[in-house]
C-alpha cells in the first residue's frame, strides 16, 4: 500500500532466477500525489547493444511496471506483479524516498543504486 510522496522499487536482472541472485539494472519511482512515474535502466545488459531481445525484453518490463502503477496507483503490489511473473526480471518492494521530482530522484537513485562497474554475466 502506498500513501503519500515519492516511492522507489528497483527493477532487477537474474538469468537464472530460481537461484535468487538478481543484479540491478533499472529503478521506477512513483509520485502518489500525481500518479506520474519515471524510470531510469541501464544502456546494456550483458554487454548487449540496444536491439538484443534481454534489452527489449528490460525496457517493455519497465514500461508495463510504469503503466501498472500509474493504472493501479495505491493498490499497485511488486509482489503481486512477481507472483504473476517468473522471468528474469524481478522488483523489489516499494520504499519511501525523500525528493519532489520524480524524474530527479529516478536519475539520483539510479546512480547510487544501479550504475556501477559491476560486470553482468550473459
Amino acid at each position: 500500500m502506498i500513501d503519500g510522496g515519492l516511492f522507489h522499487t528497483l527493477i532487477q536482472y537474474g538469468e537464472r532466477p530460481e537461484r535468487m541472485e538478481y543484479v540491478n539494472v533499472g529503478v521506477v519511482v512513483f509520485d502518489a500525489r500525481t500518479g506520474k512515474t519515471a524510470h531510469r535502466l541501464v544502456e546494456t545488459l550483458c554487454g548487449k547493444d540496444a536491439a538484443h531481445p534481454k534489452m527489449l525484453a528490460l525496457e517493455d518490463f519497465a514500461d508495463r511496471t510504469a503503466q501498472a502503477v500509474m493504472t493501479e496507483g495505491r493498490r499497485f503490489s511488486t509482489e503481486r506483479l512477481n507472483a504473476k511473473r517468473a522471468g528474469l526480471f524481478h522488483l523489489t518492494p516499494f520504499c519511501a524516498v525523500n525528493g519532489n521530482d520524480a524524474n530527479q530522484v529516478a536519475e539520483e537513485l539510479f546512480h547510487k543504486l544501479v550504475a556501477s562497474p559491476v560486470k553482468m554475466l550473459g
